[in-house]
């Protein structure tokens, strides 16, 4: 999804049964994490949430589990400028230190080709 405001934003989701993995972008930004991102681009936060539906940003019902990543790594790339309509490749592996028993201790998130929804 795009989240378009003060800052820019991209957040890649991938649902697995009853849980949604997220890993939110944000722009102007200077990435700090393990994640190699387009430039201008910094790692905002990565999670697991229930039910699926709370990764979608437009989301207004209750969140009945979330739990933060503890780390982030491996690549996102796209060649637009500015926030991309078309994200190219995401390979990135989230870990959870300590999760509870509905998180798994890590996930993959990899995808070609991902259309932005607005």
């Amino acid at each position: 999804w795009q989240i378009i405001g003060g800052l820019n934003r991209i957040r890649i989701a991938r649902i697995d049964t009853d849980t949604c993995f997220a890993i939110q972008l944000v722009n102007p930004g200077t990435n700090s994490s393990a994640l190699t991102l387009p430039a201008d681009w910094a790692f905002e936060f990565a999670r697991a949430v229930q039910p699926i539906g709370a990764c979608n940003p437009a989301y207004l019902g209750p969140i009945s589990n979330m739990f933060e990543a503890s780390d982030a790594t491996g690549t996102i790339t796209w060649t637009a400028s500015g926030t991309p309509m078309l994200i190219e490749n995401v390979q990135v592996t989230l870990t959870f230190a300590n999760p509870p028993m509905w998180c798994p201790p890590s996930t993959t998130l990899s995808a070609t080709n991902l259309e932005v929804a607005n």
